[in-house]
């Protein structure tokens, strides 16, 4: 018999006890079973599987380096292609904006094709970095997003101009019709240009001294899954995790995270950097201890970074203990 659920309001197919205790439905009562408070054993067996799961990732891959650089290959190719389709679609837009135009004669063969460089730029650019992504691609394409940009703007404002200064030399019945779509979309994509330029800009200096191969197919997947894992782990419930922050000139970062692991650290940056270090080249220094014990300013050495920042003595005790423990 189908009934309605009283948290969805959907019709399922229920039991007899199941109307007469006003069940909830299947999907319901998942959402209702997953807010319900864990049991400490149940908590620290998902733990232990999440360690283990990044643990079989790292044993999967030879070494340490290798799994930086695939990594490192993994963020790069996500960074070039997020803006891709954004790209593309700004690109067919500028085009299809000033064949119109053309094709009402209100702007020449000249003048057409001046306008059209942006998007033809953009999308060869963008085609080619998405095959064959590299650290100098992403500074390509960074540096032809910020040279669009001022061009995208350049043009929206001149024909705003021309339209403007056309429209007071003839009555306002009889002036021209401003195109508003065509403004817009110059407008949008120089502005979006810039936001991805800068963002490509930004995140040049993570990858600038790195070299980076194309990992297998196997090891790629493996990577996805080991970023996934960190991701969600949560540092304060996870026995072998860490949590600081670090001093920038943008200010106190937090949310930093530390993966221990046996012979070795992951670390994850705010800003998406990953950093896999050897126990022998991590360290964190104590610069001035907190009375209270909250916030230890301390310094950091990470392979081949050193900077300053701020971490709990909870965390700080469990750097000491995973430091103290023989390299197996």
């Amino acid at each position: 018999m189908k009934v309605k659920c009283p948290r969805c309001k959907q019709k399922y197919e229920a039991q007899p006890y199941e109307i007469r205790n006003n069940e909830l439905c299947g999907k319901c009562a998942e959402i209702e079973e997953s807010r319900k408070p864990q049991s400490e054993e149940k908590v620290e067996s998902q733990q232990a599987s999440k360690e283990q799961a990044i643990e079989s990732c790292i044993e999967k891959i030879d070494n340490l380096e290798q799994l930086q650089s695939a990594v490192d290959y993994y963020l790069l190719t996500k960074i070039i292609n997020t803006p891709l389709p954004y790209t593309i679609g700004g690109s067919m837009g500028i085009i299809f904006m000033a064949s119109i135009l053309l094709s009402s004669k209100n702007i020449s063969l000249l003048h057409f094709l001046l306008i059209i460089v942006p998007g033809i730029v953009v999308f060869t650019t963008g085609l080619f970095t998405f095959w064959r992504p590299s650290v100098k691609g992403l500074l390509a394409q960074g540096i032809t997003l910020m040279v669009v940009s001022p061009y995208c703007f350049i043009i929206g404002i001149n024909y705003l101009m021309k339209w403007h200064e056309a429209s007071q030399k003839s009555l306002p019945s009889s002036g021209p019709a401003l195109n508003t779509s065509f403004l817009i979309v110059y407008l949008v994509a120089g502005g979006a240009a810039f936001v991805w330029g800068c963002l490509h800009f930004l995140k040049y200096p993570q990858f600038r001294n790195v070299c980076i191969e194309e990992p297998s197919d196997n090891e790629l997947e493996e990577v996805k899954k080991l970023v996934t894992e960190i991701v969600s782990a949560n540092p304060k419930k996870t026995s072998n995790m860490i949590q600081f922050q670090i001093r920038t000139f943008r200010g106190n970062l937090t949310g930093n995270k530390g993966m221990l692991l046996k012979n070795g650290a992951i670390f994850m940056l705010v800003g998406g950097e990953y950093i896999f270090s050897a126990k022998e080249h991590t360290w964190i220094s104590m610069i001035k201890e907190s009375r209270s014990g909250k916030k230890h300013k301390v310094q950091f050495k990470i392979k081949n970074k050193t900077f300053e920042g701020h971490i709990s003595n909870t965390f700080l005790d469990r750097y000491n203990q995973w430091k103290a423990v023989t390299k197996q």
